[in-house]
Formats: C-alpha cells, structure tokens, sequence
C-alpha cells in the first residue's frame, strides 16, 4: 500500500513539472509485461490456493500463440488403446505427460491424438491410439487390448491387457504401465485390464471374471478435478467385466454392456465379453487432450 501511494505521489509531481516521470513508468510497464499472455483452445479462468490461473483446453489439434513467454504448467496426453473383441484385454491409456514448459513468444502447433479403434473379429486385439505432441513433447498412443490365442496386447503410453495365450503390451516409461497378464492359458479365462498412468493392469488371478483396468492419475489443471489415462476392463467369459477408472472404459460381461475410454482424457477401452460377434464388440479408447496453465494477475 505506502509502494502504491508513493508512485501515485511521484506521478502527481510530475504531473506539476516537477520531476520527470518517465523511469518509473518504465518500470510500471516492464512489470506488467512480465505475465504471460497467450491464445488458443479453450479458455477458463479460475483461482486456486489463492494464485489466479488462466487455463487453455485443447480437446483437438491447433494452435496456441504465445505473445509474451514464460514458464507454463503443461498437461499432455495421448489416445487411449482400443480393447481387444471377444473375452479381450482392455485397452491402455493414453502416454501422460506433466511438466513444466518455458514457452517463447511463437505459435505452437499442438496435435492431439484420436483413441484407438477395435476390431470386427472375435479374438482381434484392439488398434492403438495415436500420439499427442506440443512444445517438443510427444505423448504415446495407448496400446491396443490383446485378443484370444496369441494376439498380443500392443506396447504404448500404457499397454493394452493381456487375454487367453495372449501376453500384454508393455508401457513407456514416465509415461504409463503395462497391461494386466493374461488370466490363464486356455478355458474358461476372461480379459485382462489395460495399464493405466497411475498403475498396471489387473490380471492373472480372476477367472472368467473381467480384470480391472489400471489406474489413471488426477489433476485439477483445468480448474475442475479430473481423473486421466485409465485403462480400459478386460471383458469376462460369461461372467463379469472388468472395472475402470479414471476414463477408462469397462470391460463388458454379465453385469453391463461394454464402454469406451471418454474422450478428452485419454482413457482406454474395455475388452469385448464372450459370445458371437458382435455380441462381443470391444470399445474405443478415448481421445487426448493438452492443458496449459500459468498464473495470471
């Protein structure tokens, strides 16, 4: 407060002629430009622990315009794996990145990655989301839901689950976990679940029950708490489907039908149950999505 009233002071005198002004006027505008300013995506507003942050969603692929460059929290994350069609592994989440960037005055193109498709066979595995990239940072796909009978869960952000003689994809480091081994080697065995960001997938001890999808991570870097990068259920033999978090899909079975990863968090798909096809369809992953925040006055 005395800071204030004494440059309203000076600014006053040199209003009477009496000093020149200019110095602290530089200073004034030198401080004001030191905030970050930037446009693209969504903007959102918001306090938080007493610091005001101005947030920027990009839900598809653009580009975002620094005018006046900084240090920025940046959220990245890719498409999540698609699950596997016919007791198959659930899909892995998208690769997740949270950094802090320093960002200069550019235009920056940001490509946000699709989920990952299924496929229209029983024992197909799940197709891969596709990457994320912005700032030099590149988020990887999560990987694909494995099928029945040596169809592989693929490699990704996370893995994509495992299935009957089927083994599961691996995650990339700092980036996600693996899928869930496969629940058995011939019989009655349900799907594993897809590696999440936060943990690997279930599996290995369930049965003909769906396995879990693993865990994703939440942040509140948009201004809302959400959950991101889960992997998607494994989906049961005539019995239950796996559960999912964190946007992932569940795994389809006795008690509900299948889902897809939800869009915008990079969650994996749940693996199709048992039965004729398309009675045991898998499920999408879900789209990426970049979040940049700073602090604004």
């Amino acid at each position: 407060m005395k800071r204030a009233i004494a440059i309203v002071t000076m600014l006053a005198g040199a209003a009477l002629g009496q000093w020149d002004a200019t110095p602290v006027l530089a200073v004034m505008r030198a401080n004001a430009a030191a905030w970050f300013s930037a446009s693209g995506g969504t903007i959102t507003n918001y306090s938080l622990g007493g610091t005001n942050y101005q947030a920027h969603v990009f839900t598809t692929s653009g580009v975002f315009t620094v005018t006046v460059g900084g240090s920025a929290d940046v959220l990245l994350i890719a498409g999540g794996g698609g699950g596997g069609t016919g007791i198959g592994g659930g899909g892995g989440g998208g690769g997740l990145i949270y950094t802090t960037a320093t960002l200069t005055a550019q235009a920056y193109t940001i490509t946000i990655g699709g989920g990952g498709g299924t496929g229209t066979v029983n024992g197909s595995r799940g197709f891969s989301g596709t990457n994320s990239s912005a700032f030099g940072l590149t988020a990887v796909g999560g990987g694909g839901g494995g099928g029945a009978d040596g169809n592989h869960g693929y490699a990704g952000g996370s893995g994509g689950g495992g299935a009957r003689r089927s083994l599961p994809g691996s995650g990339t480091a700092g980036q996600g976990y693996s899928g869930g081994a496969s629940n058995g080697s011939a019989g009655a065995i349900g799907g594993s679940g897809g590696g999440g960001a936060g943990a690997a997938g279930a599996g290995g001890s369930d049965g003909a029950k769906g396995s879990a999808g693993g865990a994703g991570v939440t942040y509140s870097i948009s201004g809302a708490s959400v959950g991101y990068a889960g992997g998607g259920g494994g989906g049961g033999y005539v019995n239950t489907g796996g559960t999912a978090t964190h946007g992932g899909g569940r795994g389809g079975g006795t008690d509900g039908a299948v889902q897809q990863g939800t869009d915008g968090t990079g969650g994996g798909g749940g693996g199709g149950m048992s039965g004729a096809y398309p009675a045991s369809v898998a499920a999408r992953g879900g789209s990426g999505i970049l979040i940049v925040r700073y602090p604004v006055q």
